[in-house]
C-alpha cells in the first residue's frame, strides 16, 4: 500500500502480479477489487509453487527451471512492455 501511495504522489502508472494468488480467494478478491478501483493494471497472478524453492537450490532463474511458470511471467513482461510503451 506505501508503494501505491507513492507511485499515486508522483502520477506514475502502477500495475501489480499477484504472488501465491491461489492461496486465499478472499484476499485476492479483495486484492482484485482495490486494483480496479485505483486503476491499476492486474499484470498477471502467480500460483503458489515449490519449484521457486528447486530453482533458487539449482542456481537458476524460476524462467529457466519451469516452463509453465516461465509463461505466466513472460505474459506478465509483455504487459509490462505494453505500459510502458503508451507511457
Amino acid at each position: 500500500m506505501r508503494v501505491y501511495e507513492l507511485v499515486k504522489k508522483f502520477g506514475i502508472k502502477a500495475g501489480c502480479i499477484i504472488n501465491k494468488a491461489d492461496l486465499n480467494s478472499d484476499i485476492l478478491d479483495d486484492l482484485k477489487s482495490f486494483l480496479m478501483e485505483n486503476e491499476i493494471s492486474l499484470l498477471g497472478e502467480i500460483p503458489y509453487n515449490e519449484k521457486f524453492t528447486e530453482a533458487i537450490t539449482n542456481g537458476k532463474t524460476i524462467v529457466e527451471w519451469d516452463d509453465e511458470l516461465k509463461e505466466i511471467i513472460s505474459v506478465s513482461w509483455e504487459k509490462i512492455k505494453q505500459i510502458v510503451e503508451a507511457f
